[in-house]
């Protein structure tokens, strides 16, 4: 898998596209490598739409779970009954809409819009 380091150091990026990316952030630069990685080194195409990807830099299924209940993803759900929710049926259920990363030594998880 290539990361954009790769591109660059290969001279493979055009110049219009190492513009691009010389003026990305770091958690955009992730977003551009999870897409590299996902859609088999197609930099154009990762350039365009890296904005679409959810990244949840060191996070498991569950505690993506607990966040999104914490956060009132789901609904408003009052403190005394987060007690009683199965967050491993939750994080199970997220297994459908996420993914998971490991790039560049981060890890986590995603989701594409």
């Amino acid at each position: 898998m290539k990361t954009l380091e790769n591109y660059i150091a290969e001279w493979i990026a055009t110049e219009e596209q190492i513009e691009t990316i010389e003026g990305l952030n770091e958690f955009e630069i992730l977003q551009v490598n999870i897409l590299l990685h996902e859609e088999m080194d197609e930099l154009q195409y990762a350039l365009d739409n890296y904005e679409d990807v959810q990244v949840y830099e060191n996070m498991e299924y569950k505690d993506l779970a607990e966040n999104f209940v914490e956060e009132g993803i789901f609904w408003d759900i009052p403190e005394q009954i987060q007690n009683y929710i199965d967050y491993n049926a939750i994080a199970r259920d997220l297994k459908y809409d996420y993914s998971e990363f490991d790039v560049e030594g981060k890890s986590g998880l995603y989701r594409r819009d």
